[in-house]
């Protein structure tokens, strides 16, 4: 059975290197894609919706709207407070900085 003792090796496996605040920590990014179309036929729009989930403690203060993190080495601008997901994991809302 998985547990919140399983957390730190959950995302070292699974993770990638989210930096903050001169402080290095492990998350999970999720990339969901949405397709706007414009009726039938070729023609749309694509939009990236950019998830980060991280132990609720890996940074303090947590990353807030409009400050830039680091993910895997890119740059990303926070847009949302960051939330809790059972007690235990942080998601935060982000958008890739070119």
């Amino acid at each position: 059975m998985f547990g919140d003792a399983d957390l730190n090796v959950f995302f070292a496996d699974f993770g990638v290197p989210v930096v903050f605040g001169g402080v290095t920590a492990q998350g999970l990014l999720d990339m969901e894609t949405d397709v706007f179309s414009h009726g039938a036929g070729p023609g749309g729009v694509e939009r990236v919706n950019y998830r980060l989930r991280l132990p609720w403690n890996a940074f303090s203060p947590s990353p807030q709207p409009t400050d830039t993190i680091l993910v895997n080495g890119a740059s990303y601008q926070v847009l949302s407070q960051p939330t809790q997901k059972d007690m235990q994991i942080l998601e935060l809302a982000l958008k890739a900085v070119p």
